[in-house]
Order: C-alpha cells, then structure tokens, then sequence
C-alpha cells in the first residue's frame, strides 16, 4: 500500500509540471495521470471492483473532455496555446456545457459519477485500519484538491476570459481560394453529435 501512495504522490508532482505547460495536447494529460492513479489506489487497497467502476466513469467523461478540446483546436484555427483562448463561451455553447459537465464529474460535483466513483476510493482508503491507509486517504484528498483546481483553470482560461488570442483565432479563414472570413464556430453535424 505504500508503493501505491508514492505513485500516486509522484502522479502528482507530474500534475503540478504539467500545469505550466502550454500546449493543448498536454491540457488534459494530467488528469488522466491523476486518475490513473486513483485507480492504482483502488487496486492497491484490493477494492477491484471500485477500481473498474472509476475506470468506466473516467473513460465517459475523459472522451467529453477530449471532445470539447477538438472542439475548441476547430474553432481556433487549429491553434493549440490555450493561454490564447478566451472568451469562447459566446462562439461554442454546446462545447462550453459538454466540457462543464464533464469537468463537473472529474472534480466529483455531488451528484455526478466521478463524485460516486471518487467517493467510493476514499471511503476504502479511510476504513483501512492502517496508517498507511490514512497516508493515503489525505494525499489522495489533497488530489482532489489539486483536480479541482487544474479543471476550474481549464474552463476559466478557455471560456470565461476576456480573449487573449490574435483577431486570427475568433475570424479565421475557411478558404484559401475563397478568401472569406468565417468566425470560430461550432463543428458540423459530425463533430457536435457525438458531443452532445
């Protein structure tokens, strides 16, 4: 069980160097280390079936997120900096409630599956009558903090700011041969249904 708390606490100093990172394509990876390690925890305290059921909640809504990042890289003419977001509420609604519920779960909202799936990790982890159980209780509480956090950073500095990107991101051109301006919007028919 020791070896499953220090994966878990080395889980999140990555968490913590990836949260300066800049690029989208890492915007996500943290939390899917961190959650991974969630479900080491799981196993480590032979709470297997536990441990599926937060493998099969985080798979739905970890292909939300990931959805709503594609999303996002469509309406931003393919520009992967999300420090040059901002303010995409008002262009993609749909994706902006996809990636909120999805956020909702992964933070473990009341209510939401990764709060059952979350709820059931810790419980395990504190009924343990070890103290090695209890190490691991609160550096995985103190990982939830830290999830909580990096999602309400996700969804601020892609949705709620004023926007940081060149005119190029919100208006960019659809066509090189037409020449036209098109502002960052919604994906087609085939992006938006597996979203929604």
């Amino acid at each position: 069980m020791d070896a499953d708390g220090s994966i878990y606490y080395n889980d999140k100093s990555d968490q913590l160097v990836f949260s300066i990172t800049q690029k989208n394509k890492y915007l996500l990876d943290p939390l899917l280390i961190l959650y991974s390690g969630m479900m080491v925890i799981a196993v480590g305290l032979s709470s297997y079936n536990v441990a599926l059921f937060h493998l099969v909640n985080h798979a739905f809504y970890k292909a939300l997120l990931f959805l709503g990042a594609g999303a996002v890289i469509h309406a931003v003419a393919d520009n992967q900096d999300f420090r040059k977001y901002g303010g995409l509420k008002a262009y993609l609604p749909l994706t902006y409630s996809v990636m909120l519920i999805a956020s909702l779960s992964l933070v473990a909202f009341p209510f939401m599956t990764g709060f059952y799936s979350k709820d059931f990790i810790l419980e395990s982890a504190y009924g343990q009558f070890y103290f090695s159980g209890i190490v691991v209780y609160f550096i995985a509480t103190i990982g939830a903090m830290f999830t909580t956090l990096y999602s309400v950073k996700v969804l601020y500095l892609t949705f709620l700011t004023n926007p940081n990107g060149p005119m190029i991101n919100y208006y960019h051109l659809k066509s090189h041969v037409l020449n036209y301006d098109k502002r960052a919007h919604e994906g087609n028919i085939f992006m938006s249904l597996p979203a929604g």
